[in-house]
């Protein structure tokens, strides 16, 4: 597990607005998580490769891994 403080967003990522998670936040709630996230090892921590809006602080605001 990687605490969510040392997940990044890629900066090639090319949706650099996520809009609204709120309808992924109930699936995530409900369903659980269907597809990791894939991150890459980068300075401080990990860069998020797949999976930014799951990363989304407003999906995660009460988990402290991922």
């Amino acid at each position: 597990m990687i605490p969510i403080d040392r997940l990044f967003p890629h900066p090639d990522n090319p949706r650099k607005d996520v809009g609204d998670v709120t309808e992924l936040a109930e699936s995530i709630k409900h369903s659980g998580i269907m597809q990791n996230l894939t991150v890459v090892p980068h300075e401080d921590g990990y860069r998020v490769v797949i999976g930014h809006r799951r990363l989304m602080k407003n999906v995660w605001r009460n988990l402290y891994r991922v």
